[in-house]
């Protein structure tokens, strides 16, 4: 066990390069009597600069980034310097009421990924606080809600560690489950948050914990749930990929704040927190392999069945009658096998593995499987001809239907074009209503569908 100061030299390490390079520069107000050596400090152009150069990003010398990390001032800057990405402000002398305000206002302004800002009082102003306050007070000695609670001791932040650790944890104990740090409780936490309202209580629970850990860290007064946020972060993590509750179903460790994230870097070695890691798809070679490092055959029935089912949700507009019926078929196997997971496990593999053969044409209409049957598919289904030659009608008016779109989406900007995209909708209405097969008052939503596939199939049919 690394002692503190170890810890911390084991933490600067990997940044050495750039604490080596970092830069502290003062910004004097210049006078007439000043000695020849506060030139460089005084003059105008070389403050611009310095003060251009702190508001860059910190890093190595770069066209974007700068070392410079403080700029030492003594009034200059205290008041109308604006950068928002300025977070600590470090105080040594007396300075209260406007003044005092006005500096903490420095760091009290909004920036992406920046939640507060921190203020060092070396010297005790914020004993202060209390009379600059009253200078904004209302006639009924009110204070403005702007100002007020500007200043608050960290000791504020920590005592919210414990009882937001123990919110999250109360979540997995009112529900029968201890949350420890064994592979099959994680997996049953994971299952527990399946349900989404459930999910969505711990993931804000949580969020407040992380933040208040992030503003916290890394003062030894973390150490005292430290293993709780690593065990619930893990727990998060593992359900962000198991559900795919993203849009591409990617899970993206950017969410972390850098010292939630560094925690997870040290603690959790379930993924790499460099990059943006895509989910892994019933699509890929290694997708099997993937699902049998679950812990155990229900983990791996539940990867299965959520890896299918969004894989529904991602091609569902693309071949809506298709992937519906996969669907259900998804259902109907849950349905039937409930928990009897060795068996859900061999018919989801089967399911996926014909998934992975390709769309079959089923009624050996002679169509695209990709092209032309996700067309057939929305058309079948509100055919209400009854004639013996319907069947191959139908075949055609899909063909002619297809051409029509591949020829209109040629146009440059179609699919931004919504004038275009109308006509094109009138042009395919007509060619159903020439077929005989559909009743004329289906005509208007029927075409309205056949859009809506074609435009999520656009680069298909190019």
């Amino acid at each position: 066990m690394l002692t503190r100061d170890e810890q911390l030299i084991a933490d600067a390490l990997p940044r050495l390069e750039l604490i080596r390079a970092l830069t502290f520069e003062p910004v004097i107000s210049g006078a007439q009597n000043d000695p020849a050596s506060y030139a460089p400090w005084t003059e105008p152009d070389a403050q611009e600069t310095r003060v251009d150069r702190f508001k860059s990003k910190l890093g190595m010398p770069g066209p974007k980034t700068d070392p410079l990390a403080i700029l030492v001032v003594k009034s200059m800057l205290l008041t109308g310097f604006d950068a928002p990405q300025a977070q600590a402000l470090y105080l040594d002398r007396l300075i209260q009421e406007a003044e005092l305000l006005q500096a903490i206002a420095r760091v009290n302004r909004t920036a992406s990924k920046k939640t507060y800002g921190l203020v060092v009082d070396y010297y005790g102003v914020s004993s202060q606080l209390s009379q600059a306050l009253k200078a904004y007070a209302g006639d009924q000695g009110e204070i403005d809600p702007d100002v007020d609670g500007a200043l608050q001791p960290l000791s504020v932040e920590i005592d919210k560690l414990a009882p937001q650790c123990e919110r999250v944890r109360q979540i997995f104990v009112q529900r029968g489950i201890e949350p420890v740090a064994d592979p099959e409780v994680i997996e049953a936490c994971v299952q527990l948050l399946e349900d989404e309202r459930l999910r969505a209580e711990f993931d804000v629970a949580l969020g407040l914990l992380q933040d208040t850990y992030n503003t916290v860290s890394p003062r030894p007064a973390i150490l005292t749930v430290v293993n709780e946020v690593v065990l619930f972060t893990e727990i998060q993590i593992r359900v962000r990929r198991r559900y795919r509750d993203t849009v591409d179903g990617d899970f993206d460790p950017r969410v972390y704040k850098e010292k939630v994230r560094k925690l997870i870097d040290d603690h959790i070695t379930v993924l790499d927190l460099t990059q943006k890691i895509a989910a892994v798809k019933i699509t890929d070679p290694g997708f099997l392999t993937a699902v049998g490092q679950a812990p155990t055959t229900r983990a791996k029935a539940s990867e299965m069945e959520h890896a299918l089912r969004h894989h529904i949700r991602q091609h569902l507009d693309e071949d809506p009658v298709y992937f519906a019926k996969l669907s259900e078929k998804l259902g109907e196997i849950i349905e039937r096998l409930k928990d009897n997971f060795e068996q859900m496990v061999l018919e989801f593999s089967a399911l996926i593995k014909s998934e992975n053969d390709g769309r079959k044409d089923e009624a050996n209409t002679g169509l695209d499987p990709v092209k032309e049957l996700p067309f057939h598919g929305v058309l079948a289904e509100s055919v209400t001809s009854s004639a013996p030659e319907a069947t191959a009608v139908l075949v055609e008016v899909v063909r002619t239907i297809v051409a029509v779109i591949r020829a209109h989406q040629l146009i440059v900007g179609f699919w931004e074009n919504p004038t275009k995209q109308d006509e094109m909708r009138r042009a395919i209405k007509v060619r159903l209503d020439d077929s005989d097969l559909f009743d004329f008052g289906d005509l208007d939503e029927l075409a309205v569908k056949v859009v809506e596939v074609a435009k999520a199939n656009r680069h298909r049919l190019t």
